[in-house]
C-alpha cells in the first residue's frame, strides 16, 4: 500500500510476509480495522485491530462482534455475510508494505481495489473495546 489508509477502514494485513508468524499470533492476510492512522508521521506504519470469522471460545470486553454493514462492500472470496469480531486483544502497529486494500478480480480484468469503511457503530464499539483494553476505562 503506498498511502496511508483513513481511520475506520477496512484493509487486508499479510501477517507472514518476510517470515512466518508463529500461533497464537495472527497469520495469513487477514481484514483488520485501521484505527489509527499516520497523522503522527511515524512513517509508513498503520496500527489495527486484526478482524476474525471465528467467533472467540470466550466472548469478552475485548471483542466485538462486528455489523454486517460494515462488509456489504467485501468481495465474494471474503465472504461478506459471515459474522466477524474484531479482536481488540490483538492490536498491532504493522508496516504499510504488508497492507492492500480489498480487491475485485474480474476475468480478463485488472484487479479493482475497494475502499470500504466499516459503518460508525462498530468504530465506536471498537473505541470502547481498545479503552478497556488498554486500562483507560475500568469494566463497566
Amino acid at each position: 500500500m503506498d498511502y496511508v489508509p483513513a481511520r475506520g477502514r477496512i484493509i487486508v494485513v499479510n501477517f507472514e510476509i518476510a517470515g512466518v508468524a508463529v500461533p497464537p499470533e495472527m497469520v495469513g492476510n487477514r481484514l483488520c480495522l485501521v484505527v489509527q492512522n499516520n497523522k503522527l508521521s511515524r512513517g509508513p506504519l498503520v496500527t489495527v485491530v486484526p478482524i476474525s470469522a471465528t467467533e472467540p471460545r470466550t466472548l469478552s470486553k475485548q471483542h466485538h462482534r462486528m455489523s454486517h454493514l460494515s462488509f456489504l462492500d467485501l468481495p465474494i472470496v471474503w465472504e461478506p455475510g459471515l459474522p466477524r469480531w474484531a479482536k481488540c486483544d490483538y492490536l498491532t502497529t504493522v508496516s504499510l508494505s504488508r497492507c492492500n486494500d480489498p480487491y475485485r478480480k474480474d476475468q480478463n480484468q485488472p484487479r479493482k481495489y475497494l475502499k470500504i469503511k466499516a459503518a460508525q457503530c462498530d468504530i465506536e464499539a471498537v473505541d470502547r473495546c481498545l479503552s478497556w483494553v488498554l486500562g483507560i476505562t475500568g469494566p463497566g
